[in-house]
């Protein structure tokens, strides 16, 4: 399970998902939806696909809101400052590496590159540098000798959601002492 799926299956209230924009696929071009998006549809949970969360309206939409958390997995853009500022407990990303190794866009693709026996998942709180935050909490795996990226990537995703799932709890309570990662 994905975290979003995990975290609406242990009953998290989830008030908005935002993905990126449907964007033409295929021969014919036709326009195609995000697997977060076609998730979400199901759900009946409201999607937002701004173009940008630098413009006026996406932070007046999101103001609206007036979420308690952002949690970010896979999103692909770096989010302005105004829009960490709006939730009250911050904004975590489950990342699909053990930071500070890997950063940026293909962790796991470094990752296995690099030859590296033991992968993991980070959940840090987000600021405006790339994956740079405090870490607040990471978990390894072995990497097995037939994982590619595909499977080390949907694996990986699914162990942050279920260390997510374990940290989140004493997080909005307080409880967390985030790490500072080492530069």
């Amino acid at each position: 399970l994905s975290p979003l799926e995990q975290l609406i299956e242990r009953g998290f209230e989830i008030i908005g998902i935002y993905t990126q924009p449907d964007k033409p696929r295929g021969r014919g071009r036709d326009l195609g939806r995000t697997a977060v998006k076609a998730f979400a549809e199901k759900t009946g949970i409201e999607v937002f696909q701004p173009t940008s969360l630098k413009s006026a309206e996406s932070h007046s939409q999101l103001q609206l809101l007036a979420p308690d958390l952002i949690v970010i997995a896979a999103y692909g853009k770096i989010l302005p400052a105004e829009t960490l500022a709006i939730p009250t407990k911050g904004c975590l990303n489950v990342h699909p590496s053990l930071l500070p190794r890997h950063r940026g866009a293909s962790p796991v693709a470094a990752t296995l590159l690099a030859g590296d026996k033991v992968a993991g998942a980070t959940i840090f709180r987000v600021e405006t540098g790339v994956d740079s935050g405090p870490i607040i909490a990471q978990q390894e795996h072995n990497i097995r000798f037939d994982d590619n990226v595909v499977s080390l990537t949907d694996r990986l995703f699914e162990e942050a959601g279920k260390l997510l799932i374990s940290v989140l709890p004493s997080y909005l309570e307080g409880n967390v002492v985030p790490k500072t990662q080492d530069e």
